[in-house]
């Protein structure tokens, strides 16, 4: 057993915080009294891993954007927001 404010995996023996709901380390779910009140989001490391129904949540600010020619300024190629996966088109 982990230090006071801790706890430890059962699946991989990672120490993570009393209060997680999943394990740092493999993702083990940990068996809570009460439910988790938010949306778990878990950063898309790859694009190709998603699957029809995921939900992305786009943060401004990132990825493709053309200059604005006037001001200088970037406009960024999609809006903010949560967009569900539909499909995937691959180009090779």
């Amino acid at each position: 057993m982990g230090k006071r404010g801790q706890k430890e995996c059962p699946e991989c023996q990672h120490i993570n915080g009393v209060r997680s709901y999943n394990c740092k380390g493999c993702d083990y779910e940990f068996p809570m009294k009460k439910r988790r009140k938010g949306k778990r989001r878990i950063p898309v490391g790859n694009w190709k891993t998603l699957r029809v129904g995921d939900k992305v949540r786009v943060v401004g600010g990132s990825g493709s954007y053309y200059i604005e020619q006037r001001t200088q300024e970037r406009i960024y190629m999609s809006e903010r927001g949560t967009y569900t996966i539909f499909g995937k088109i691959i180009k090779v």
